[in-house]
């Protein structure tokens, strides 16, 4: 299969990169993405047009849950 990836710089707001180029995909790294990737999380499943792009967040454990409630679909610790 193919497939793009676009990586972003730190300060390149993540939200709006999903917005625009609507991914299949968003991957979240913990410390690494603006804004704050919980945060991330919130603003893109309350988003009408990328709720339903699946995020895998990748973080500290003790943060499992918080993403589950967050509406991450895959944690990695």
């Amino acid at each position: 299969a193919s497939v793009e990836i676009s990586l972003l710089r730190a300060g390149d707001d993540a939200v709006a990169a999903a917005r625009a180029s609507r991914p299949d995909l968003v991957v979240l790294e913990e410390g690494e993405c603006y804004p704050e990737a919980f945060e991330a999380c919130r603003r893109l499943g309350d988003d009408p047009d990328t709720a339903s792009i699946p995020v895998l967040y990748i973080g500290l454990s003790l943060h499992r849950e918080r993403c589950a409630a967050r509406g991450v679909a895959e944690f990695l610790a």
